[in-house]
């Protein structure tokens, strides 16, 4: 009887300690484990000898983090760097449903993981099925931005839009996705709440952000600025431009055999191209062309009332700021797949202001505070915002918003310096 009950025993004993002996099974395995303010892992590196498979990323993750039953980790998208590293990024799925600014990115090289970071949200129980109606929530964000006029309103933006992305369903229309998402009201973090998103693109007064709307209540619970303020045949050419701020600079353009021919300041040598036009002080993106009939842009020509000069600024900014990110951190433009930088100046009238609005810069000319908004630090800075958004995707409020501005005045910088030392 009692080599029975010592066998039981030593049965529940062993049961017991089974978790312990995993868990120091991973702390093996580890080299180094951070923890964030909430407990969860931000960066974990893995022993030379116990790195798993580049393949088997998914199931790392899954294993790592502990992820419980309604947890999923979605491959979103693959990047390499110069030093032969992949970094695959996942998406947080909770029920199906997906996670806002929970990612994690599994770091290989050579075939071996050598690293995981991110930021992962523990999920307790929540309810992912919404009591408020898309419309119904959408009529709350439209409230909540209170614009005269939205960019889906414009039938001149929309063809334009349907031209930019080569695709005649798209539209500026809010389309929601319900997603799960930090409530943003208060300064330390918030609960999580089941919430309807929406892409708002205000007109008049210009302004474009993220709206997160909650699916039960139908408050605001978050607004995350996306603006941040701080085709005719052709051939290559290279231009002679008299800028405003950079002096005479050599710029890629491009010469058109069509529609009247002339020079236009457009190229295609940097990625999927470099894009400069016109607004003519308007406010819609009609992609009107600077247009030079020997492609020698003197002072004498457009250093004129308009301050056509600033044209040559942009094209030049958004030039340098590719050379950069291109030869300093092997980056195929802001998304690191070639995406087309599009400049327009001579946005609207007296606006004191530049922004990256998720497609395209803008410059204003200024007014009593500044002259036109087209420097090189400024290109780069607003530029900046786009990769930010293409790899950190940085929340616009709080601790995440200011490094999200640091980042960009860093990098303006950064390109100021690198194009001065060319």
């Amino acid at each position: 009887m009692s080599h029975k009950y010592s066998a039981v025993a030593a049965l529940a004993l062993g049961a017991a300690l089974l978790p312990n002996l995993a868990r120091a099974q991973e702390g093996a395995r580890l080299q180094k484990k951070e923890l964030g303010p909430d407990g969860q892992p931000t960066l974990l590196e893995f022993r030379a000898a116990s790195r798993p498979s580049a393949t088997d990323g998914a199931f790392v993750l899954r294993e790592q983090l502990s992820l419980g039953a309604n947890e999923q980790m979605r491959p979103a998208r693959l990047e390499t760097d110069q030093l032969g590293f992949s970094h695959q990024k996942f998406d947080q799925y909770y029920k199906g449903v997906k996670i806002e600014h929970a990612t994690y990115t599994v770091h290989a090289r050579g075939g071996a993981v050598e690293s995981l970071s991110g930021d992962y949200e523990r999920v307790e129980q929540l309810n992912v099925t919404p009591t408020l109606s898309v419309s119904a929530a959408l009529g709350r964000a439209l409230a909540a931005v209170g614009a005269k006029k939205y960019m889906w309103q414009d039938a001149a933006e929309e063809v334009n839009l349907k031209r930019e992305a080569a695709d005649a369903t798209a539209s500026y229309l809010p389309q929601g996705e319900l997603v799960i998402v930090r409530d943003g009201r208060r300064a330390e973090t918030g609960p999580l709440v089941l919430a309807w998103k929406f892409n708002i693109y205000a007109q008049a007064p210009v302004s474009r952000a993220y709206y997160y709307i909650d699916a039960h209540t139908g408050e605001v619970v978050l607004r995350d600025a996306i603006i941040k303020h701080a085709t005719t045949a052709t051939t290559p050419a290279t231009a002679t431009f008299a800028t405003a701020y950079s002096g005479t600079q050599a710029l890629a353009d491009e010469t058109a055999t069509t529609s009247g021919g002339g020079y236009h300041l457009r190229e295609y040598t940097r990625g999927s191209g470099i894009e400069t036009y016109n607004l003519k002080k308007g406010t819609t993106y009609n992609n009107t062309d600077f247009v030079d009939a020997d492609n020698n842009w003197t002072a004498a020509e457009y250093n004129n009332a308009t301050y056509d000069n600033v044209a040559g600024d942009a094209h030049f900014g958004a030039q340098a700021t590719y050379d950069y990110w291109k030869a300093v951190h092997s980056r195929n433009s802001y998304n690191n797949a070639g995406a087309v930088l599009r400049s327009y100046v001579h946005y609207s009238t007296s606006y004191e202001n530049a922004y990256w609005d998720g497609s395209r810069m803008t410059y204003g000319d200024g007014a009593t505070t500044f002259k036109p908004l087209t420097a090189l630090d400024v290109c780069g800075h607003e530029i900046g915002h786009a990769v930010c958004a293409s790899t950190a995707n940085l929340t616009y409020s709080n601790e995440s918003g200011a490094m999200n501005e640091g980042l960009s005045d860093i990098w303006g910088a950064s390109i100021e310096k690198y194009t001065a030392d060319a």
